[in-house]
Formats: structure tokens, C-alpha cells, sequence
């Protein structure tokens, strides 16, 4: 927590929370100026006619422009986060990471933390439908050499060796089928 505002992220986006007093109700009390590379948040108090500005700094890294929102529901703290807007939060920004990569500051003045020290999973649902395809057959080939069966890419080898077996010219012609004789490499 710094003296204004709090900050957390996932791989792919960025929440924040900049301290918004009562005297803030309306959007026109609001500035939010997100550039690729900066951050800048002012708020208005109607009351001195003075601007505040709670957050005015380059950020750590660069953000995607057409994936950053911003909302205000008076009285409470500015957040940035995609796709919470049903919550009860004062002031949201959502800002989404140019790269999926884990930052160690939210704005360049801060002192870094230790990003080894981040819980680095991502939930299934995030990956992208290649990964999530791959982890299915990983689960469900681990699944089957569990119970004891041959998993898809075994059972073709093994029907591939089954017809190549007594070929003309296969040094196994004449004898019985007995794949346990046969070495095979990973990927053929």
C-alpha cells in the first residue's frame, strides 16, 4: 500500500486503487490520462476548486491503449482491473500488460518487489485454446497409462507395426506379432 493508492496484477492485467475522499461524486471531478507508457489520475475537490493528483507517473511497463476503462462510483478508491465493473468500487481503471509478463513495480518511482515471490499459475481459462488442448490430452493420456490402456498416439504406433509386420521385406515376416522386440524412438 503507498501513501495514495495500492496496486496488484495478474499475468495479464493490472488493479489498482487510488484513495478517492466523499468529496468526490461526480465523473467531471475525475481525470484519467493512461497513455501507453504513463498513468495519470486527478481529482477534483468542488470545495477548493483545487486539483489533486494521487498518481502521476511513467509505469513499469507498456499497457494496450484500446483495453483500458475506467468507471467511478463516488466515495471510495480508484481501481484498475478488467471486467469488474459489477463490483461496489468507488473509481476503476482496467489496464491490460502490451506483454504478459509479471512486473516488479507498477509505476517507475517505486521501489521493485520481489516477483519471484508471485504465485505464477494461470487459470485454465486464460490460456490460449492451443494450451488448453494440449494440457486436455496430457490429463487424459496420464488418465489412460493410470488404468493401464494405451494412450491414442501408442495405439497407432502399435497399428502401424501390426500392418508393417509381415510385409515383404519386414525382418519380422513369418514370426508372431510381439511388439516388445521392436525399440521405438518418441514422435514416429
Amino acid at each position: 500500500m503507498r501513501e495514495n493508492y495500492c496496486w496488484s496484477q495478474s499475468i495479464c492485467d493490472l488493479d489498482v486503487r487510488v484513495k478517492v475522499g466523499p468529496e468526490v461524486t461526480s465523473r467531471n471531478q475525475v481525470k484519467v490520462t493512461i497513455g501507453a507508457e504513463h498513468l495519470k489520475v486527478e481529482l477534483l475537490d468542488l470545495a477548493t476548486k483545487v486539483w489533486s493528483t494521487p498518481v502521476d507517473d511513467a509505469l513499469h511497463s507498456r499497457v494496450k491503449l484500446d483495453e483500458s476503462i475506467w468507471t467511478l462510483v463516488p466515495g471510495d478508491h480508484v481501481l484498475e482491473r478488467q471486467a469488474l465493473l459489477v463490483d461496489n468500487l468507488a473509481f476503476q481503471v482496467n489496464l491490460e500488460k502490451a506483454q504478459e509478463l509479471w512486473w516488479d513495480r507498477l509505476l517507475a518511482s517505486e521501489t521493485p518487489i520481489n516477483v519471484r515471490a508471485i504465485d505464477p499459475t494461470k487459470p485454465f481459462e486464460d490460456l490460449d485454446p492451443e494450451a488448453q488442448a494440449k494440457i486436455q490430452e496430457l490429463t487424459y493420456n496420464q488418465m489412460l497409462k493410470r488404468a493401464g490402456r494405451k494412450t491414442p498416439k501408442e495405439e497407432k504406433m502399435e497399428s502401424l507395426l501390426r500392418d508393417a509386420w509381415d510385409k515383404e521385406g519386414s525382418p519380422f515376416k513369418g514370426q508372431p506379432f510381439d511388439p516388445s522386440i521392436v525399440s521405438s524412438c518418441d514422435g514416429f
